[in-house]
């Protein structure tokens, strides 16, 4: 998002029709450029200002940073209920690949998201999921059952399609990794 000038204000990816609403809506609350929000982060981090921050890091594919910015804005947090556990897991699996981070800190940053009491459930799902396909890659299978459960758990408590299709794919890998079924 750029103002009249062409300078950024924000920006983000995914455009699914939910997170582009909310995220354009919380863009527009505060219309100040970007390196005006980093100089103000610089001055005195908020929590609004490190998630924007973090948000646009990401998009950039400069995960390092995110996490950073992501950790800050956890940290000093404006409402307890807030949550950025999972930004930084998604974040911290994406420079996994990018060999930023390493196969433990994606495990750290996943325990954060499986144990807060603030993460919303379809995003420990998520996290449970794709905890599941990398230890896959990285032949950890032995970490994956309290992960699988845990989404478990959470999808079977639902009507919800997606949390009924999250449900089948964590049977299958329960299934082909766990219970040894094939």
């Amino acid at each position: 998002m750029v103002n009249g000038a062409g300078e950024t204000l924000d920006r983000w990816a995914g455009y699914e029709k939910k997170y582009f609403i909310e995220t354009l809506d919380d863009a527009m609350t505060d219309l100040s450029t970007i390196e005006d929000k980093l100089a103000s982060y610089e001055k005195k981090p908020t929590a609004r200002i490190a998630e924007v921050l973090g948000r646009y890091s990401s998009s950039l594919d400069e995960y390092v940073n995110a996490v950073n910015y992501y950790g800050t804005a956890q940290k000093i947090k404006d409402m307890p209920s807030d949550d950025y556990t999972y930004e930084i897991f998604k974040n911290t699996s994406y420079g996994l690949e990018g060999e930023h981070f390493t196969f433990e800190d994606v495990l750290a940053a996943a325990e954060n998201v499986v144990n807060s009491q603030n993460a919303e459930p379809e995003n420990v799902v998520r996290t449970a999921i794709s905890v599941t396909r990398m230890a896959n890659k990285n032949d950890r299978l032995d970490i994956i059952g309290p992960y699988i459960e845990t989404g478990l758990k959470i999808t079977s408590q639902t009507d919800d399609p997606e949390a009924k299709d999250a449900y089948n794919q964590l049977m299958v890998e329960k299934s082909l990794h766990i219970t040894g079924d094939k």
